[in-house]
């Protein structure tokens, strides 16, 4: 049990420690319109990766909302 918990905190604290890692949807929206496109992505090699799994209406864009799953 106590491995359990341990092993479950330390899981915690990986998560955290890679959120806090990754940008603001502000500091990568450098043209301010309050989306992320794909030039704004490539900012951020992991984000770039990720983007068109990220972009569920296939627009180009990340909304708030999209974003947000990323940073999860």
């Amino acid at each position: 049990m106590l491995r359990y918990v341990t092993f479950s905190m330390l899981a915690v604290i990986a998560g955290m420690a890679v959120a806090a890692d990754r940008p603001s949807l502000e500091s990568l929206d450098t043209n301010k319109d309050g989306q992320i496109s794909l030039n704004e992505a490539s900012a951020n090699d992991a984000l770039f990766v990720a983007f068109k799994q990220l972009d569920t209406n296939r627009d180009g864009m990340l909304t708030k909302a999209e974003f947000a799953a990323w940073k999860g």
